[in-house]
């Protein structure tokens, strides 16, 4: 009986280790990916607030119309286009996505586009779109953040 329960402990205790390691390794891809951040993007404040409901509406409006069909409509990647992708798309409900990623880095990746991936840039509909449209996914994570560095712009408060 001992033998069977010290199995499943080693067997736990290992999907642990490969589960933590899976994770450190989205936030550390997501770490690389704002590494050499352009000047114009490096330190970009969003200039619209969480509490701005015209403003989320605006962005809701644009999410479900541009960016749901991959990120889904909860935002955690998981869109009717995400299994014909050649990566998986952000979960922005993910803390390794929400707390790793600086609000400039996630804004110059929605307009500029993630190389490597589907993500295509999406510039052309403007700053304060992509604003309002980033405020929006933040109110998806549902959680507040946990570092000076998340994704939620500074001055949602």
């Amino acid at each position: 009986m001992r033998r069977g329960r010290r199995r499943i402990v080693y067997v736990l205790g290992f999907g642990a280790l490969v589960l933590m390691g899976a994770s450190s390794a989205r936030g550390a891809e997501v770490e690389a990916a704002c590494q050499y951040l352009p000047a114009a993007y490096a330190g970009k404040a969003s200039p619209v607030r969480l509490t701005d409901r015209a403003a989320l509406a605006a962005g809701q409006r644009v999410y479900e119309t541009g960016c749901a069909l991959c990120h889904g409509t909860t935002g955690r990647g998981d869109g009717p286009a995400a299994g014909l992708l050649r990566s998986t798309p952000a979960n922005f409900a993910e803390p390794a996505f929400r707390d790793r990623l600086p609000i400039d880095c996630n804004f110059y990746r929605i307009a500029e586009g993630v190389p490597g991936t589907d993500m295509r840039g999406w510039k052309w509909l403007g700053e304060v779109t992509l604003w309002q449209v980033l405020a929006y996914e933040c109110t998806l994570a549902r959680a507040a953040p946990t570092s000076r560095r998340a994704a939620h712009p500074p001055n949602s408060r």
